[in-house]
């Protein structure tokens, strides 16, 4: 069933019905419908509008930004403007690149810092003025990482996003991977504090699950280098009840039997990842793995299988 809906929604620009979209979104937080994963339906419906089916081709970039711009002009909306924004943010990608920044061209880096200021352009036009519309926050958050948005600002943005969505995995993810010793200065523990709080602010849905998935997030890191599990101060046994509270909630997800595979390869419990394997796991999830590429997710998912029965 939700296979078709995100075949459909990621059809929407390019078939000229982007408007369907508001109804959907709005359904969806209406009836609060959960994902096999566990995620909610309403937090991954714009992402299927945006994501689905990016241009491989920087060229190319005009034309699958129009539909969201018109959209935006004719209904101007937080939604609206945050899928907007949102879609900007894939361009400033492109336009950046992922070559390390001190192999970074200047005419990339003005061209991220162009898709950034218009996105941030079209956020402040869409601003909801106190009204808490979670997808117009969230992308406001997920902006002002990069943009150099104060520490303060950026964490308040997520908090009012992360209290109308306490399970959205994605959501506390990325702010967890935004307190990375390398990237905010901090030691571990600050950043096992936080993981620490969303297991207490989710254990009523995930368990020890919410402690896990936070730490998915360094494990599955697109970096070069990347995290090593040193980088962090866990509790491991939080880790391995997170693993069977969420394999409980969630079997049938190949998602998140790839993010549980992929974490305890990098915690080292090879035993885990043996019984992930030798318990039918056999498609291989791009995003979970953290490659930049789905063969280099590829090449990590078998090289931990292989290891794994090596050593378990």
């Amino acid at each position: 069933m939700f296979g078709e809906l995100r075949a459909r929604i990621a059809g929407l620009a390019e078939n000229g019905t982007l408007s369907e979209l508001e109804g959907l979104y709005r359904t969806a937080v209406e009836r609060r419908e959960v994902l096999p994963n566990g995620r909610l339906l309403s937090a991954v419906i714009p992402y299927w509008a945006t994501g689905d089916r990016v241009p491989d081709d920087l060229e190319q970039m005009p034309q699958y930004l129009d539909p969201f711009a018109r959209r935006f002009n004719e209904a101007p909306s937080p939604l609206t403007g945050a899928v907007y924004a949102q879609a900007l943010l894939q361009l400033a990608g492109m336009e950046r690149g992922a070559a390390w920044a001190h192999e970074t061209e200047p005419s990339q880096w003005a061209g991220f810092a162009a898709a950034l200021s218009t996105a941030q352009s079209v956020l402040d036009a869409a601003n909801p003025h106190g009204e808490d519309h979670y997808f117009w926050l969230e992308v406001s958050s997920e902006i002002g990482q990069v943009t150099g948005m104060s520490d303060a600002a950026r964490e308040a943005l997520f908090e009012r996003a992360w209290s109308l969505d306490r399970i959205n995995i994605s959501l506390f993810g990325g702010h967890m991977q935004s307190l990375l010793p390398r990237w905010s200065g901090r030691d571990g523990r600050y950043a096992d504090l936080f993981a620490r709080r969303v297991l207490e602010l989710t254990g009523a849905e995930l368990g020890c699950g919410g402690y896990l998935v936070a730490y998915s997030y360094w494990a599955s890191y697109p970096s070069n280098p990347q995290v090593e599990f040193e980088e962090a101060v866990l509790d491991q046994s939080l880790m391995r009840q997170g693993y069977y509270d969420l394999l409980q909630r969630y079997p049938e997800s190949l998602v998140m039997r790839n993010t549980l595979a992929c974490t305890m390869s990098w915690m080292g419990d090879e035993d885990l990842v043996k019984q992930q394997f030798d318990s039918g796991l056999r498609l291989i999830d791009h995003d979970s793995w953290g490659g930049v590429t789905e063969f280099m997710s590829l090449d990590r998912a078998a090289r931990a299988f292989t290891y794994a029965r090596e050593v378990a």
